[in-house]
C-alpha cells in the first residue's frame, strides 16, 4: 500500500527501529519525540495514528493530509561520491507558516532492500526498506529562522560519510520541515536514488570558481569557468545559511552590507557545484 504513494512522490517514508541493526541516534530522537515506545505506529506528515498496520485507516490518513495545501518547497542536491559528500538544502516558505516558536528541518539518508539476516527480531529473514542511516543535519535537525519576507529561501548544508557496510546503490534521502511544537510537517521530500541528485565535487570537473578580492570591504566579484553553452547560478550565503544575493551570470559583482564570512556557491544546470568563502571586513 505504501509503495504506491512512494512511487507517485506523495510521501517520504521512514521505518524506525529503536535498537538492533536498524537503530540510530536519529531513530531514537524521533521515537522518543512521538512517544511511540515499541508499539507499531503509523505516522503521516506529522500525524500519529495508533493504528498498527490497518491499511484502510492508513490510506484515509494519507489522503486526508495530501488534501492539505503545502506552503514549503524543499530542494535537495548532493555533491560527493559513494563514500562521502555534502547535501545542499534550499528551503522556501511561500507564506507565513503560522507555526509555533520552533521550525526545524530534519534530513536522513535511508537504505532500502536490506536483507535482515540476523538481529532484527521478528523482521529477521525479511527484506526491509527506508531504514535511516545517517543525518547530514544532525539527529535533531536544524532550526529555520524565517525573517517574514515571503517567499523566503533559507539555504544550508550538511556532510555525510557512507559506512562500507551500507549499500550506496540502494540509498536515498528523506527531508522534512516541521513545527517542532505541534509536530505538524509542512512538507517533505524523498529521493529514492541518492546518485541521481549527486553533483560533482571540485577536482572531478572542469568547472572553476574564483572570488575576489578576498578579504573584501563589501564588494567582490566572481569569475566562473563553465563548459561551452552551460548556464549557472551563483548564490551568496551568510554563515547562518541565509541567501543574501544571487545571480544567473557566471561573472558577477556582489555587494554586502555587514562584515563576516560569506559562502559563494556556483551551481551549473547539470547539478555540479563548487563553493568558495569570502571574508568581508568593514
Amino acid at each position: 500500500m505504501l509503495q504506491s504513494y512512494v512511487d507517485t512522490g506523495n510521501i517520504a517514508p521512514l521505518i524506525l527501529f529503536y535498537s538492533g541493526p536498524g537503530g540510530s541516534g536519529f531513530n531514537n530522537i524521533m521515537i522518543n519525540y512521538y512517544g511511540t515506545g515499541y508499539t507499531p505506529s503509523f505516522f503521516c506528515d506529522g500525524v500519529w495514528d495508533k493504528i498498527g498496520w490497518n491499511q484502510s485507516q492508513s490510506e484515509t490518513t494519507i489522503n486526508s493530509r495530501l488534501a492539505e495545501p503545502a506552503y514549503v518547497d524543499i530542494d535537495v542536491s548532493v555533491g560527493g561520491d559513494a563514500t562521502a559528500g555534502v547535501v545542499y538544502y534550499n528551503i522556501t516558505a511561500e507564506q507565513n507558516l503560522q507555526a509555533g516558536s520552533l521550525i526545524r528541518v530534519l534530513s536522513v539518508l535511508v537504505e532500502s532492500d536490506i536483507y535482515a539476516a540476523s538481529g532484527w527480531g521478528v523482521y529477521t529473514g525479511k527484506t526491509l526498506h527506508w531504514i535511516p542511516r545517517i543525518a547530514p543535519l544532525g539527529n535533531a535537525g536544524k532550526t529555520l529562522d524565517f525573517s517574514g519576507t515571503y517567499p523566503e529561501t533559507i539555504s544550508l548544508q550538511g556532510e555525510f560519510t557512507i559506512d562500507p557496510d551500507w549499500n550506496y546503490d540502494n540509498m536515498g534521502i528523506v527531508t522534512f520541515v516541521m513545527d517542532y511544537e505541534t509536530k505538524e510537517v509542512f512538507n517533505a521530500h524523498y529521493e529514492s536514488d541518492l546518485s541521481s541528485i549527486m553533483g560533482i565535487e571540485e577536482g572531478e570537473s572542469n568547472i572553476r570558481l574564483s572570488v575576489g578580492p578576498n578579504p573584501s570591504a563589501g564588494n567582490f566579484s566572481t569569475i566562473c569557468t563553465l563548459p561551452d553553452g552551460q548556464n549557472c547560478t551563483v548564490d551568496v550565503f551568510d554563515v547562518t545559511g541565509r541567501r543574501v544575493a544571487t545571480s544567473n551570470t557566471a561573472n558577477s559583482s556582489f555587494s554586502v552590507d555587514r562584515a563576516g564570512l560569506y559562502i559563494v556557491r556556483l551551481t551549473t544546470e547539470n547539478g555540479e557545484m563548487l563553493t568558495e568563502s569570502v571574508a568581508v571586513t568593514r
